[in-house]
């Protein structure tokens, strides 16, 4: 990885990204391995977070079809005493 020195600008030879405009291989070794060890857990982390988003929509959608389910059943009730009013009507 090559990091950009602006050549007017006074170069800090103590500093790893100024040496010759390369990285430091040790600074870029120890970046790496703080990577690999940051990304497994962050990796972890949205796996529950997924986890915990799927089992809360397949509450939700269990919710709805009971909810739906209920509502037909009353819709089919109602629709069951319009009948037998018409027909009480009819029959009257």
């Amino acid at each position: 990885m090559r990091v950009l020195v602006n050549p007017s600008s006074p170069v800090d030879r103590t500093v790893p990204s100024c040496r010759s405009g390369m990285v430091e291989p040790d600074a870029f070794l120890r970046r790496s391995v703080r990577e690999q060890a940051r990304l497994p857990r962050e990796n972890a982390e949205l796996r529950r977070t997924c986890a915990e988003l799927t089992t809360a929509a397949e509450t939700w959608i269990r919710l709805y079809e009971a909810a739906l389910a209920r509502a037909n059943a009353a819709e089919a009730v109602i629709a069951e005493l319009r009948d037998r009013t018409r027909t009480a009507e009819r029959a009257s």
